[in-house]
């Protein structure tokens, strides 16, 4: 089985956790329950949190149980996966490489346009 990570701030939670705190108030995004289902279908799941350290992994798995969405684990170091899923990533071909400098310079992540149902 193939590892998947997916992080938790910014993607399966729309709403970024504030630092320091350990309950988390937000819904999760639209569709990812059954995203997450269909991939654990032939691959492990894990959710990444390496922004919040360990203070905040059991939270995490409270928070998942209570949206019935089920993983194989919540980690806050990165795991050798087969794929990343992270808002914050920047995909490029290998002929987009002219481009790269002005996309990482200029170019906001998806969510930062995005509003947010819960505030």
């Amino acid at each position: 089985m193939q590892i998947i990570c997916i992080d938790f701030d910014s993607l399966i939670l729309l709403n970024e956790p504030v630092q320091g705190v350990t309950t988390i108030a937000y819904d999760p995004a639209p569709g990812v329950r059954e995203a997450i289902k269909s991939f654990r279908e032939n691959n492990k799941v894990v959710v990444l949190s390496p922004s919040y350290g360990t203070n905040i992994i059991d939270s995490i798995d409270y928070w998942l149980e209570l949206h019935d969405i089920e993983v194989d684990s919540v980690v806050y170091t990165i795991p050798d996966g087969a794929a990343y899923i992270d808002a914050l990533t920047i995909e490029i071909g290998c002929d987009d490489w002219p481009h790269l400098i002005d996309r990482v310079m200029y170019e906001k992540p998806w969510h930062y346009n995005f509003k947010y149902a819960n505030g």
